[in-house]
């Protein structure tokens, strides 16, 4: 799934169109498949792949939500990256060079400067 499933790694949205993401997401969970292969992270056995990208899903729909929180609050992108509790996900790999990047997207979603 290349890109778009990166397993317990926070998700990378440098190009990212967040909530077209949690689309293509759907579209492989509906997929007649025996596993889904990461772009980045561990190969899981079959129904654990699945577990694993059901999980992802979960992610982005977090971040994106709180992102949008964070939004609503009238905050910078900048101010929203240091103050975004990301919950589960605060310790999955890469949360720290990735979560502000994700921010600015949302962001850049939400407003409508997304190119």
């Amino acid at each position: 799934m290349s890109e778009a499933y990166l397993n317990r790694v926070f998700p990378a949205m440098r190009s990212a169109y967040p909530s077209e993401w949690v689309g293509v997401v759907d579209k492989a969970l509906a997929m007649d498949v025996d596993r889904y292969v990461p772009g980045h992270g561990f190969i899981e056995e079959p129904q654990a792949s699945r577990e694993e990208l059901i999980e992802f899903r979960k992610a982005l729909l977090a971040v994106i939500a709180e992102v949008k929180r964070l939004h609503v609050q009238g905050l910078s992108a900048e101010a929203a990256a240091l103050q975004a509790n990301w919950g589960p996900y605060a310790d999955w790999f890469l949360r720290d060079q990735q979560a502000p990047i994700a921010v600015r997207k949302v962001y850049e979603e939400i407003e409508g400067s997304l190119k």
